[in-house]
């Protein structure tokens, strides 16, 4: 009705006392003041942002679009015979020649088409030809990714297999570039580092199957060692999502499975883990969950991508990831694997690892602890383990004071509270396999050793003695009965990560050193001996090559013996303070000074003989104590040394002029004194 008053409606914008109350607000004619009704009750008076939305109005029905009049036709183009023949007219004539639907349709009618992927479609594998001439047959380079993919990839199930082929790896992704001069093209493949280092990994196997020679070993080798050096620029690779991904993935390899090296002072491993630490972190590996910020190559993100948009399309069907072939499950496994390795390595060397790893993204993965893929699982069980690893060196061995260490005081109860926790998590992870169970041991061998570090209460050395020379047994124990179990032919212990050799290296050089310490006699020291006699011959089963890790391995326990049987060795153990677990390194240390005054006094009593004598092995035969068994291995099928000059290089005299001949070996840099 006309008489009635008009309905009082509330603001749109209100405080939040106010929009509670459902009473009117002023706040938008007194702001920055208090509204009326927040001043009077002596309220906080705060804007409420939950503002209502406007609904906008129905768009127009069809009734309105048929009102609207047609656009007028197009006018008549003029007689062709009138218009001169240029190229301003004839785009003009080419454009009144198309059909009559699309020359009159308005603009806006035509949606662009979505972009496809080229779909990828698998191709044969060719010929490929090293830097050198030396030309690699596509028949053994199927024959050698097969090798990788039954032998090494269940060791590292990071990548999906379906990104593991000779013809993908190669792939010409040439990617573009928009600068301010115009797009540029960068003509590459997809990872041919990844693509040789596979074919480096699996030849060990290749060889002993016959497939390859130790010439084509050598050629490939050092092709990857090439390739390496002409990639180690790493920065480019933030550019190239799957490249940077790849090149990760080939770094881990040869931390797991080093290239042939002579000498420790040749094996980067260290080196290629920092590597894969550092490009990881440059494309967000450690945060796997978020979407990659630095991509700016679409031609290389489309190659990558081809599958996983295929993968999304299903997903949102239905409403699920699909877990195995998301890129950010990928990315994770990935830095995973990068933690996997630095902190295995960190441990070995006895210096704090440079990768982290947040639980939280570990947690994303405890499902498939129980999945059907074993593979998988058993590499989350080994990344669980050494994450608890890092958590126990970041408790114990990581401090602000001098020492860098718990204090001695309370060094045993946190070691009693990590250890409770170790052994929970090999409970719940139980059954393992045999690998698994190696990780967890040697876990435990690295937690033990910190009650070996120097300034440990005497009674807790006396109380670790016992527990850490268990450990140390059952770890030879269990790689005895990996090689006994193994009936393969070739055996299949040339495919092991290079990690079982230095586990049964530690694990004797600690029973040998605990057997010769003032503690012994906490010790069955029969069982001690018999072990460490078994964990030679382990070593010397496993060798392949008089410079594998593990000929070197049984050429340090030699050379042990002999110090012992001069009395050179301390009876006091671990003298290493700056290395976390002491009870390796501080015996390793002791024997390089006592091989150094060696080869000092041997080049004093004898300069002619040593004069050109650089970074060879000495010719004095291996002298073991009575106790170790000589019958179960010939020492003779090694060469003869003196086990730590291959190992840890020689401290011998030469000039400049020989110093400049000699780059291949650089183990001499270990003892050089400028003058």
């Amino acid at each position: 009705m006309a008489g009635d008053k008009p309905k009082r409606k509330r603001s749109k914008t209100a405080c939040s006392m106010c929009r509670r109350k459902k009473l009117r607000c002023d706040v938008t004619d007194l702001f920055p003041k208090k509204c009326t009704q927040c001043t009077k009750s002596d309220m906080f008076c705060e804007l409420d942002l939950q503002v209502r939305q406007t609904v906008p109005p129905p768009p127009p029905t069809t009734s309105a679009v048929l009102d609207v009049p047609a656009p007028p036709p197009p006018p008549p183009p003029p007689p062709a015979s009138t218009i001169p023949d240029t190229t301003a007219t004839r785009l003009p004539r080419l454009s009144s020649m198309l059909p009559q639907s699309i020359s009159s349709a308005p603009i806006g009618t035509f949606s662009p088409q979505p972009r496809t992927a080229p779909v990828y479609t698998e191709k044969p594998t060719t010929d490929q030809v090293l830097s050198d001439g030396t030309v690699i047959l596509a028949k053994l380079i199927d024959d050698l990714f097969v090798v990788f993919k039954s032998h090494h990839y269940p060791h590292l199930p990071i990548l999906p297999q379906r990104y593991l082929t000779p013809s993908f790896l190669l792939l010409h992704s040439d990617a573009t570039l928009t600068t301010i001069h115009g797009p540029i093209t960068i003509p590459t493949m997809t990872s041919p580092v990844l693509f040789w280092t596979i074919c480096a990994v699996a030849c060990p196997m290749a060889y002993h199957q016959g497939l390859v020679s130790q010439q084509l070993w050598d050629a490939i080798t050092d092709h990857v060692r090439l390739l390496l050096q002409k990639h180690s620029m790493v920065t480019h690779y933030i550019l190239r999502p799957f490249t940077a991904l790849a090149h990760i993935y080939a770094l881990v390899i040869l931390c797991v499975w080093p290239l042939p090296h002579r000498t420790t002072q040749e094996d980067l491993t260290w080196i290629y883990s920092g590597q894969a630490v550092h490009i990881g972190l440059l494309i967000g590996l450690h945060r796997s969950w978020f979407k990659s910020e630095f991509v700016i190559m679409d031609n290389d993100t489309a190659k990558y991508e081809d599958g996983e948009q295929q993968q999304q399309q299903q997903q949102q069907q239905q409403q699920q990831r699909t877990k195995d072939h998301s890129r950010a499950r990928m990315h994770a496994l990935m830095w995973m694997a990068c933690f996997h390795i630095n902190q295995l390595l960190a441990s070995i060397h006895g210096v704090p690892a440079t990768a982290t790893l947040d639980y939280t993204l570990l947690a994303n993965f405890n499902d498939d602890i129980s999945k059907d893929n074993s593979e998988l699982s058993e590499f989350i069980k080994q990344v669980h383990i050494i994450h608890l690893l890092n958590r126990c060196i970041n408790s114990l061995g990581i401090d602000t004071n001098a020492t860098g260490m718990v204090s001695p005081n309370c060094r045993r109860i946190v070691h009693s509270s990590l250890e409770g926790t170790l052994s929970q998590l090999g409970v719940d992870y139980s059954p393992m396999t045999p690998m698994t169970e190696l990780v967890f041991l040697h876990t435990k061998v690295q937690l033990h050793s910190f009650l070996l570090a120097p300034d440990t209460l005497d009674c807790d050395k006396i109380w670790v003695v016992t527990p850490i020379s268990i450990v140390c047994m059952q770890i030879i124990q269990l790689v005895q009965k990996m090689l006994s179990d193994d009936k393969n032919t070739p055996p299949l212990f040339h495919t092991w990560p290079n990690f079982v050799s230095r586990a049964v290296l530690i694990s004797a050089v600690i029973l040998f050193q605990l057997s010769t310490s003032k503690y012994r006699a906490w010790l069955d020291q029969e069982a001690v001996a018999q072990a460490v006699a078994c964990g030679r011959s382990v070593l010397v089963a496993m060798t392949w090559n008089p410079t594998c890790p593990a000929a070197r391995g049984a050429r340090v326990l030699d050379g042990l013996a002999t110090m012992a049987a001069a009395g050179a060795l301390d009876e006091d153990i671990c003298f290493s303070q700056s290395r976390l677990g002491a009870g390796y390194w501080g015996l390793m240390m002791a024997y390089k000074k006592w091989l150094i005054q060696q080869q000092r006094q041997e080049s004093a009593a004898d300069p002619v003989a040593t004069a050109n004598h650089i970074s060879v092995p000495a010719n004095t035969p291996p002298i073991s104590p009575s106790w170790l068994n000589q019958d179960a291995a010939d020492p003779s099928t090694l060469p003869d040394s003196l086990s730590m000059g291959d190992l840890f290089g020689s401290s011998l005299h030469f000039d400049d002029h020989e110093t400049m001949g000699s780059w291949s070996d650089l183990s001499w840099l270990d003892a050089y004194t400028p003058h």
